[in-house]
């Protein structure tokens, strides 16, 4: 008897979840199309010379030269820090003050160290391309010197 009532209260419960599935389907088909005419046409490396304004900034984005993790980091850092700080408040006005305190710093401390971490893995990303950018420099410069050098 209770399973006519929730027969009855939820009708095309599973022709619903077919449907659904059916699109998870074609869905994941278009995007593995796209992903691959994305990856064929748009991002191979001889092609980021032919791209300006807009098209550049994607084409940097989609093949990952151009982060913003450490933009939604630093959002993420001042959210969890003010969440923590504020229960921490609550914790010590309406609990026990001790124990709202030690949440307070400790939350704070444990937080910042996490999100530095992150950070740093970031970091070195980011000198480990600016290292890569010094070094082609330097090697076009040696190039070009030895080879006037060569011609005189």
């Amino acid at each position: 008897m209770m399973f006519d009532s929730y027969r009855s209260y939820y009708p095309n419960f599973i022709g619903e979840f077919s449907m659904a599935g059916g699109a998870v389907v074609v869905c994941l088909i278009l995007a593995i199309i796209g992903g691959l005419v994305l990856l064929l046409a748009f991002l191979p490396e001889h092609k980021e010379h032919k791209y300006s304004g807009f098209a550049l900034w994607l084409y940097r984005m989609l093949n990952f030269r151009k982060m913003f993790s450490m933009s939604l980091l630093k959002l993420l850092y001042i959210i969890s820090a003010l969440f923590i700080t504020l229960m921490g408040i609550v914790i010590i006005l309406l609990a026990r003050f001790f124990i709202g305190l030690l949440y307070l710093i400790f939350g704070n401390l444990v937080i910042r160290i996490i999100y530095e971490f992150m950070i740093l893995i970031f970091s070195i990303h980011d000198n480990l391309t600016q290292i890569n950018k010094n070094t082609a420099q330097l090697a076009n410069k040696f190039q070009e010197t030895t080879g006037q050098e060569g011609q005189q």
